[in-house]
């Protein structure tokens, strides 16, 4: 079953840099079984040869090809992207670095998200099981006077 035409390219180069990140912590049992199931599910990208004609292409074929990839590509990756984020979109507390932020902290924030400053008369009243269903991650207050539909 070829799983590559669902892929793009974006999450194959993904799945080689979590590959290359399992290899060498403390997990790399889990970076064989990966491995073997990018093959076997020939998600790896094909190689070209000489003559122009596709062939398979193995995971230390396609890890001889990329020799700048280093074991902690990845992890540098997500290092560098928190402090591009944070000068454009300030987040709460300045200098604390996580992967797993939400709201104002979260590195998927957007302009749109953190600007607002607090919940509508729906939204602050709308409940399920007791619990409000728009959880007030960057609201401080309630404001009853506005209605917005």
């Amino acid at each position: 079953m070829d799983n590559s035409s669902s892929l793009s390219n974006l999450d194959v180069e993904l799945l080689f840099l979590i590959t290359k990140y399992l290899e060498n912590g403390p997990c790399n049992l889990s970076a064989r079984v990966l491995k073997n199931e990018l093959v076997k599910k020939k998600v790896l990208p094909k190689r070209l040869d000489w003559e122009g004609n596709e062939h398979e292409q193995s995971f230390n074929e396609l890890d001889r090809k990329y020799p700048h990839i280093l074991p902690n590509h990845l992890l540098d990756i997500c290092t560098r992207i928190a402090p591009i984020l944070d000068r454009e979109i300030k987040p709460n507390v300045s200098g604390l670095s996580t992967l797993l932020g939400a709201g104002r902290q979260s590195l998927l924030r957007t302009p749109k998200d953190v600007d607002k400053l607090w919940l509508c008369i729906v939204e602050y009243s709308a409940r399920l099981n007791q619990r409000a269903l728009y959880p007030p991650v960057s609201c401080t207050n309630h404001n009853i006077g506005v209605y917005q539909p």
